[in-house]
């Protein structure tokens, strides 16, 4: 059985709420993960597999820290990698969705990576660093509601999600959603995509 078909059975088996052989499949997901997503071309079989590795985040599955910032940053990519080639709205949407999720749950574990992005943390005392990391972390958040924004226009209001409306509601409470920001933050999703696939490719 192709990894294709496998991420759908997985799939179906969510739906069906058959956990334990979901789990068995996310276990083998886990162990192959990258000839999985760089073997992928369809963009609602990606979201499908982006949905698998999230879930894999949620169960605790990997060995340690650095597994999962590397299962995060792998998810992220894969999920972009959708926004950015994609044209089918509904599965723009749903990668959209996807990565807000990933975002909200999983956010801290990209934060340094963020951070490298824009900063050179030898350049910086411990505490520096620390302060940029913040600032970091703060722009994880408002890269969720950028993504929101964003479906709520591609949409034109008519796409509604009680998840994504809870994570709106609560990032609106504690942030300020200045449109200069927001904006910033779509940028910043662009260049945190690049710098990821970059480090893919070496």
């Amino acid at each position: 059985m192709t990894y294709i078909n496998k991420i759908k059975e997985c799939n179906n088996f969510r739906q069906l709420g058959l956990q334990s052989k979901v789990n068995s499949l996310l276990r083998e997901f886990l162990t192959n993960r990258y000839e999985i997503v760089f073997s992928l071309h369809d963009a609602e079989v990606s979201n499908m597999f982006t949905l698998c590795l999230i879930q894999i985040l949620q169960l605790d599955m990997c060995e340690d820290e650095e597994e999962e910032i590397d299962v995060c940053k792998l998810a992220y990519f894969n999920v972009s990698n959708v926004i950015s080639t994609c044209e089918n709205e509904s599965s723009k949407i749903e990668a959209y969705k996807y990565r807000t999720i990933l975002l909200a749950n999983f956010g801290e574990l990209l934060t340094d990576g963020l951070v490298n992005v824009f900063y050179n943390e030898r350049q910086y005392s411990s505490e520096e660093f620390m302060a940029q990391r913040s600032i970091c972390d703060e722009y994880i958040k408002k890269m969720q509601l950028s993504d929101i924004y964003t479906i709520d226009d591609i949409s034109e209001g008519k796409y509604s999600d009680g998840l994504l409306n809870d994570i709106s509601n609560s990032l609106e409470e504690n942030i300020t959603n200045d449109p200069e920001e927001i904006q910033k933050a779509a940028l910043m999703h662009n260049i945190l995509y690049a710098y990821i696939k970059a480090g893919y490719k070496k």
